[in-house]
């Protein structure tokens, strides 16, 4: 309740002994006053005639074009997060450029975004990580990094050829990783004291000489190795800082990877500010100097994003494509050996509406042919091969919000899907949905990322049934507390085929333990018992 008018919402199932976070609507009437206002909050029960529970509190209400927060349901899991926008001075409705600004280490996005004096001709947005540590930008982290992104794009008039990237510090790596992970979402980076990636960073003991099995399992943390991924940098502009004296995060990590883009960059810059630590703040401008650096906004506006179909020429490079596996029109679907670094380079001449490419642990690769004439013979000069293609019904691409190629309905874009097999390339029909593909590749973890849901088992002795509740509640509070979340957690007996949802179960027990494994899980391959 707030300014005398209430919004009721139902509440979702917290199991006994347990937390959980609790979407609810708030709204008021107060258009045009700024302030801060109290708000009731009541938890009643079903009938809505018994308080359980009431307290208090406070919301500040803003101006429009005051830095402030938004809030959005997030495709993860349900939850509520927030995003904070500093809003472009003197907004007078022309699409204005997208800056995405990734916080440190116990930062709020808030605070980030105020960190900047306002631009006049661009949007200063900051989402969370989930949480002020979070997650390092990676995993949930990243995801709310490019859900925010998306709801940017949505919500703001954003002109799509300027749109940058920066962070400091955690949020440093954070624009590193995002930078390499999604290339062709940025114009340029601008990473500010950002460490390189864990093991340069924190992690000492990384084995250099493994077993093939730790080899193996190592393998699931390609998406962290941002040198393994750094030639995705080669289309972006980027500007680096640090400190000369950061004892938090070291100039070393900015100096390793400039050396390391003197290998095959041409468009970087790097400013070490003498004698600064951490963060700093030398001149008497609005705004702190190691994000809000002047040199840094006139090096992104010298740089613009390109339409797909002008680019002639694009590298890319993923460890997972179930993380990352497209580059403007170039998509890489499938490995050879999962995991493994998969690397493709291909360039376009319209005149000879040719392709031409190289291909590293690739088996099935995507091409958008938006930028060729199908009214011609397209040639494609492949890994020392040749095709020829005349294509009257091109396969068709459909794009879910991280750039998937999930489907082939209502399609956006003409494509072309090709296959490896036995050392040879050949034209592929559509992609088979039992197959890995982006939109199902793993890691196991990935289950995790799409409107999850917990069950635990209740059918099994009393110690397995309480072993699957404890567990279940765990891992729900878990992230909770470090991903900011907001997970359903329900017992076996509850589910049944009139209220399946379409969101990822997770399983707490066996085909024993656990009565929904025989509606979901009774033609699987892989059948757990006791045992």
């Amino acid at each position: 309740t707030i300014d005398g008018r209430s919004e009721t919402t139902g509440c979702a199932l917290i199991p006994p002994m347990s937390i959980r976070k609790i979407p609810f609507k708030v709204f008021h009437s107060k258009d045009g006053i700024k302030g801060n206002f109290e708000a009731a909050i009541k938890i009643t029960s079903k009938e809505g005639n018994k308080i359980l529970a009431e307290d208090k509190g406070t919301l500040r209400i803003l101006n429009k074009g005051e830095n402030h927060k938004v809030t959005f349901v997030s495709g993860i899991d349900g939850s509520v997060q927030y995003y904070s926008v500093n809003p472009a001075r003197n907004d007078e409705g022309t699409p204005k450029a997208l800056f995405l600004s990734v916080h440190g280490a116990s930062v709020e996005a808030i605070n980030q975004s105020g960190s900047y004096f306002p631009k006049s001709w661009g949007h200063i947005v900051s989402p969370t990580n989930r949480r002020p540590y979070g997650f390092n930008w990676e995993d949930w982290g990243r995801i709310d990094a490019m859900e925010v992104y998306n709801k940017a794009m949505s919500t703001l008039k954003i002109d799509p050829e300027r749109i940058y990237l920066t962070g400091h510090s955690m949020g440093g790596h954070g624009t590193w990783h995002l930078g390499a992970t999604y290339p062709d979402k940025f114009a340029a980076l601008g990473p500010s004291a950002g460490w390189i990636s864990f093991w340069s960073y924190r992690v000492r003991e990384r084995n250099e000489n493994p077993t093939p099995m730790e080899a193996m399992v190592m393998r699931a943390t390609g998406p962290s190795d941002t040198y393994g991924l750094s030639e995705n940098y080669k289309q972006q502009g980027i500007y680096i800082i640090h400190g000369g004296k950061d004892d938090n995060v070291p100039p070393t990590e900015s100096r390793n990877m400039v050396e390391n883009l003197k290998k095959f960059h041409n468009d970087f810059v790097y400013y070490e500010q003498p004698e600064a630590g951490h963060w700093w703040d030398n001149s008497d401008e609005d705004g702190a100097d190691c994000v809000d650096w002047a040199p840094l906004f006139d090096f992104f506006a010298r740089h613009s994003l390109p339409n797909s179909n002008t680019v002639r020429k694009v590298s890319f490079t993923t460890a997972n494509p179930g993380v990352s596996y497209k580059n403007h029109w170039l998509m890489i679907f499938q490995q050879l050996e999962q995991l493994k670094m998969s690397k493709a380079d291909f360039s376009f001449d319209p005149g000879k509406n040719r392709f031409n490419g190289n291909t590293e642990n690739v088996k099935k690769l995507g091409l958008v042919l938006d930028m060729a004439d199908l009214n011609r013979t397209v040639t494609l000069y492949i890994d020392d091969q040749e095709i020829s293609i005349n294509i009257s019904t091109p396969f068709l691409l459909k794009y879910d919000w991280q750039g998937y190629a999930i489907s082939t309905e209502k399609s956006v874009s003409k494509g072309l899907l090709l296959e490896k097999k036995e050392g040879k390339w050949l034209i592929a029909g559509n992609i088979n949905p039992d197959e890995k593909h982006p939109g199902r590749y793993g890691t196991f973890k990935s289950a995790i990322n799409n409107n999850v849901v917990f069950v635990y088992g209740t059918s099994g002795s009393r110690k397995e049934n309480e072993w699957a509740f404890n567990k279940a509640r765990y891992d729900a509070e878990q992230f909770w507390y470090q991903g900011n979340g907001s997970i359903k957690v329900i017992k076996d007996t509850d589910l049944n085929q009139a209220n399946l949802e379409d969101v990822n179960y997770i399983i707490y027990g066996n085909a024993a333990t656990n009565a929904a494994w025989k509606l979901l899980l009774s033609d699987s391959p892989v059948q757990v018992k006791k045992g």
